[in-house]
């Protein structure tokens, strides 16, 4: 790890640590930051990204804060991250605040991934089988075709039976 991402990391833990107790780990080639285990913010390339909140974006703009474009295999892929530019740093209050928000949202999100989990997650199926169920109508693990509950079995059982027999 060199000194710019030991610096930031400890920037963010110390400007943070009112949210909880912070905690970084490697990931997406640089660290995430986590309060209390949720993860909030990403420090790439020794720069600190927030994660974005939807609707949020036009106060990203007013602050200066610009999304995470990288690139795979070629092609900009953007993210829902927002770079926190030198001057926010000079401003822990503010800063605190987006931490706040974003940290509430993400608990938020998980809570909901929680409740509903997607068709990946369920045992022998990967993306590319969740995006062929999505075209086909199929987009949450746990709904049928007609939109009742189903229990995870009669899910993967469902997937592998021709239509005609549900």
């Amino acid at each position: 790890m060199d000194a710019n991402y030991k610096l930031r990391i400890q920037q963010a833990k110390t400007l943070f640590s009112p949210l909880g107790e912070i905690t970084t780990r490697s990931q997406f080639g640089g660290y995430s930051v986590a309060a209390e285990g949720v993860m909030f913010a990403l420090i790439l390339e020794g720069e600190c990204w927030l994660r974005g909140i939807l609707g949020n974006e036009d106060r990203y703009s007013e602050l200066g804060m610009r999304k995470l474009i990288y690139t795979k295999r070629g092609i900009p892929v953007t993210l829902n991250y927002y770079h926190l530019p030198e001057a926010l740093w000079d401003a822990p209050a503010t800063l605190i605040v987006l931490g706040r928000q974003t940290l509430e949202e993400a608990r938020r999100e998980r809570q909901v991934r929680a409740e509903h989990p997607r068709l990946k997650d369920l045992p022998n199926i990967g993306q590319g089988i969740e995006r062929l169920l999505w075209k086909a109508g199929i987009q949450r693990a746990l709904s049928g075709f007609y939109g009742k509950p189903v229990s995870k079995m009669w899910m993967r059982c469902a997937i592998m039976a021709p239509k005609q027999v549900i």
